[in-house]
């Protein structure tokens, strides 16, 4: 595989300008945006919009960010939009667009802003997945991820590659969890997806991102970064070189190794810009409480009666608003007077609640046997 190339750049803050300063210089050192996008192409921009969460929560992909490439885009007579897929399906998109910033983006530069729900989905064919992507990219010539740097309680780490399951329209995502329950085999699902779409161009915002309890109720960390590169494998590399001074695998890159999706190996990857160790990030915290990937998983199934993981609901902060409900894929959430309540017979350890919860209300709890398997 030949090497791949990442631009590692330092960024304090959000501010527009600066956020584009940055930006043109990537793209200089990447060959110019005309090396990507060409006049006359239409171009989706896709960041993570998870929920609507305002930009000072970091569970989403920043405006000035999005606004800076778009501007690029534009001043290389490219058109382009912006789109995504909410993870939660009783989000409705206006107000995701609405309160992630979006909306007001698209306001300045006049762009289209893109509901992939409304699209309607294809079958695609990627190795032996199957699987629906939104009919949306067959409008566009390019596409540009537009990730950020956070901590899942299921997949450990979310960036480039996990950013293009946003491409799975609507309530799809869920019937996926449920049929890749396992993290190793949704990791892997989840490079099939990658694949399949393989965006022209890669782009993180790391220049705030969070860890612990990602990619929603987790803390707010100060990375100062931001990062470029065709490929979103050896993106997601260096950027968790940032961030994970143990050396933690993840099982997402475990997965684009195996299936070749890009660059995983240090010494095939060039790194221009900066450098990880100028960027002093202690104690990052990854999730607490991830499956169980380095054990088997017939102990786990041997075991199961002892050895879990369940979300458990924090009342106090619960709203009632029954998104929990509404996204788990095997109905395993039922709402009794106006709260939550979880049939752990029928979870499956997906964590989509959690994931989903707009106030954070929802936490997991390991068993005592659980404590001890990693």
């Amino acid at each position: 595989m030949d090497t791949s190339t990442v631009i590692l750049l330092k960024a304090d803050n959000y501010n527009k300008d600066e956020i584009k300063s940055r930006l043109v210089e990537g793209f200089r050192q990447l060959g110019g945006i005309s090396s990507f996008i060409s006049p006359g192409q239409r171009v989706l921009l896709k960041p993570n919009l998870l929920m609507p969460k305002s930009p000072e929560f970091n569970v989403t992909t920043h405006p000035s960010v999005v606004e800076g490439v778009a501007e690029l885009v534009l001043e290389a007579g490219a058109t382009p939009a912006i789109g995504d897929g909410p993870g939660g399906t009783g989000y409705d998109i206006n107000s995701v667009y609405e309160i992630t910033g979006m909306a007001d983006v698209a306001r300045r530069l006049n762009l289209e802003l893109v509901n992939l729900r409304e699209a309607g989905s294809r079958s695609v064919q990627h190795g032996e997945r199957e699987f629906f992507l939104t009919r949306v990219l067959d409008r566009f010539d390019k596409l540009i991820s537009l990730s950020k740097l956070k901590t899942h309680s299921l997949t450990i780490f979310t960036g480039a590659i996990k950013n293009t399951y946003g491409l799975i329209p609507g309530f799809q995502k869920a019937g996926y969890h449920k049929k890749y329950p396992y993290m190793k085999d949704f990791s892997e699902f989840t490079v099939h997806v990658y694949m399949a779409v393989k965006p022209t161009l890669n782009i993180m915002d790391a220049v705030e991102g969070m860890d612990g309890n990602g990619p929603s109720g987790g803390r707010t960390r100060k990375i100062g970064a931001l990062l470029l590169s065709e490929d979103g494998v050896a993106l997601d590399k260096v950027a968790l070189e940032l961030v994970n001074r143990k050396k933690r695998t993840i099982s997402t890159l475990e997965s684009a190794e195996k299936l070749q999706a890009g660059n995983t190996d240090p010494y095939q990857i060039h790194i221009l810009g900066a450098k990880p160790e100028e960027f002093d990030i202690d104690d990052f915290r990854f999730p607490k409480n991830p499956q169980f990937s380095l054990v088997p998983r017939w102990v786990i199934n041997l075991f199961a009666p002892l050895v879990w993981v369940r979300p458990y609901l924090q009342k106090n902060l619960c709203n009632s608003c029954q998104t929990c409900a509404k996204s788990c894929p095997v109905e395993a959430i039922t709402m009794v007077d106006n709260y939550p309540r979880f049939n752990y017979h029928k979870c499956i350890s997906c964590f989509c609640c959690s994931e989903v919860c707009p106030q954070g209300a929802l936490y997991l709890k390991r068993s005592l046997a659980a404590k001890f398997m990693r």
